[in-house]
């Protein structure tokens, strides 16, 4: 039976949690990969080039083709290669000096 007080991202769109919210939110791998995949065709790109373009390795993405959660950087990595702006005020590039 499914937890009433958890939602998945990713199978619903956007949305704003209320800090008064109580229910937990869980990552949906499948749709992760299905966005990441649909672009990557769009861009005529193997799973070894989104590999290439975005620094992850390419156990990573067959991981997560599993159904396997990323770690957060990977997570963090394959939203900024999808265009998510949700990300920016949590993340910040290397290339910064930072991480």
């Amino acid at each position: 039976m499914a937890d009433a007080n958890v939602r998945v991202l990713g199978a619903g769109g956007p949305g704003r949690c209320p800090v008064a919210d109580s229910t937990r939110y869980v990552l949906d791998t499948t749709a992760l990969m299905l966005a990441v995949t649909t672009i990557a065709r769009h861009r005529r790109l193997s799973m070894r080039a989104v590999a290439a373009e975005t620094g992850l390795s390419g156990s990573t993405l067959t991981r997560l083709s599993r159904g396997q959660k990323p770690d957060a950087d990977a997570l963090i990595t394959l939203l900024a290669w999808l265009g998510e702006d949700v990300i920016t005020p949590f993340a910040r590039a290397r290339e910064n000096g930072y991480g």
